[in-house]
């Protein structure tokens, strides 16, 4: 499933990989999604605004006395196997008896990338955390992180920035949705509050850490 911004609205449909056998209507000359990924991961990876979340995040974190070894930025975390499968994240840490990594979330991602990631870390027993600069609910990475993370999606902007830097404490924008029910039928509502790593359920069995409203229970 795929989704473009239309004149008016964002508009869904069904699409497959470029230069698939099976169209008759291919496009000659394209990348593949391999490339393709390197390049929008790369490229993120090196902007000035990645660059300053990965130093702000960091920089905050070594002032948290319940972090208790290096916070490390881009270590390399080898499968348990000791095979060739490895992950290097934006940032790794150990908060109380907790091993923490943080993904800095700027442009789109594909969904199996996501999974993947996932996987890695929950086989690591490794806590991670995807961190996005600004929340919009209708990107299609927006959605695919929240699904695995208890409808859950972590917002480091200027405003937490500021506040995190003014009070010592990371702190982040969460956007969670809270089931209501319309006109007798139950939908999700975002919302949003500010949380600390204090804040939130680390679930060991899941390896997942979020926000729960336990007051509205």
């Amino acid at each position: 499933i795929a989704g473009g911004l239309g004149r008016t609205r964002r508009r869904y449909h069904f699409k497959h990989f470029i230069d698939t056998p099976r169209c008759p209507y291919q496009t000659r000359g394209t990348l593949d999604q391999e490339t393709i990924r390197k390049i929008k991961y790369n490229g993120a990876k090196e902007s000035p605004l990645h660059q300053d979340m990965k130093t702000a995040l960091a920089a905050l974190l070594e002032r948290d006395p319940a972090v208790t070894d290096e916070v490390k930025v881009e270590k390399t975390f080898f499968h348990q196997d000791q095979g060739n499968v490895w992950r290097r994240p934006d940032i790794a840490c150990t908060w109380k008896d907790l091993q923490l990594v943080m993904e800095i979330q700027i442009s789109s991602d594909f969904v199996d990338v996501i999974v993947g990631r996932e996987d890695f870390y929950r086989e690591q027993r490794v806590f991670i955390f995807w961190v996005f600069n600004k929340f919009d609910p209708e990107k299609f990475t927006t959605r695919d992180i929240s699904v695995g993370n208890q409808k859950n999606c972590f917002v480091f902007n200027e405003r937490v920035k500021i506040l995190s830097g003014m009070t010592g404490i990371l702190t982040f924008e969460c956007h969670y949705k809270r089931p209501t029910v319309e006109q007798g039928r139950i939908t999700d509502v975002w919302e949003c509050r500010d949380v600390t790593l204090r804040d939130l359920t680390f679930d060991r069995n899941r390896m997942q850490a979020f926000w729960h409203d336990y007051d509205q229970t």
